[in-house]
């Protein structure tokens, strides 16, 4: 029985190309991209207070999930404390761990105890780390190919979208958790983070959301060095894709040329 759940575990999280991996993988990346649209809602206080028992309900299932993920990467890991120190490991950790110190806190609540919850309810906002993961998963469902900047296959956007995703959503939640108790603070939910990131890394710059503290502003500067980055790479994926959609690849070239 043992050594049939092992074989299992290996085939849906180790061997690349089984169809059972990718359902799995597939379904976890859905299970990611659901658990950040929930975390991103529930910190608008008024969706929160109206919508409290389904966010706490799709807490419950989604931290089971991503336990049980967790669990099967450790037992899974050649070497454990490598996997269990490593930045997704630490990222799963980070997922789940709030939650359980909620737990572990609310049979003693009391006005103290509220206010931790409070806390632990913001350090979920951590669970928007587990986008990454989604940059992973993409490179998985494509096991047999490099991901490089000559050929440029058409899921290197797909890989550019889900970065400048992941640097939206988790700039906007850090700058929320940097700004949120400044006095007249506008970064009152993660929304408008998200639309302070979008604004700043565009460098279109309305000027409307200005950090006040020595932490925002280093994530201010993060996110606009991370936006020239972004914006660099982009000209190139697109200026390489448009390349090969107008011209061909050089063997096609070569061809042409002979011909």
């Amino acid at each position: 029985m043992k050594a049939r759940i092992d074989h299992y575990l290996r085939l849906a999280f180790e061997h690349t190309e089984s169809r059972v991996y990718h359902v799995v993988n597939d379904t976890l990346a859905i299970i990611i991209v659901i658990a950040v649209i929930l975390v991103i809602f529930e910190s608008i206080e008024g969706v929160y207070l109206r919508y409290g028992k389904i966010f706490d309900i799709s807490e419950i299932i989604i931290v089971g999930v991503f336990t049980l993920e967790y669990i099967t990467y450790i037992y899974l890991a050649p070497k454990k404390k490598k996997y269990l120190f490593s930045a997704f490991g630490i990222i799963d950790l980070l997922a789940i761990l709030p939650t359980y110190l909620g737990f572990i806190f609310l049979p003693f609540a009391n006005f103290r105890v509220l206010r931790v919850l409070r806390i632990v309810r913001v350090l979920r906002l951590l669970r928007l780390l587990r986008l990454l993961k989604l940059l992973s998963y993409t490179k998985r469902r494509h096991p047999g190919e490099r991901i490089t900047f000559k050929e440029f296959p058409w899921y290197t956007m797909e890989i550019y979208f889900f970065a400048l995703l992941s640097v939206v959503v988790i700039a906007g939640t850090f700058m929320y958790l940097a700004e949120q108790n400044v006095s007249g603070s506008l970064f009152t939910n993660v929304p408008q983070g998200m639309w302070w990131a979008i604004v700043t890394l565009t460098t279109v710059g309305y000027g409307d959301m200005v950090p006040q503290t020595i932490l925002g502003r280093i994530i201010a500067a993060l996110t606009m060095i991370s936006g020239l980055m972004l914006f660099a790479l982009l000209i190139s994926v697109v200026g390489k894709i448009m390349k090969k959609i107008l011209f061909g690849s050089p063997d096609e070239i070569t061809v042409k040329e002979k011909e």
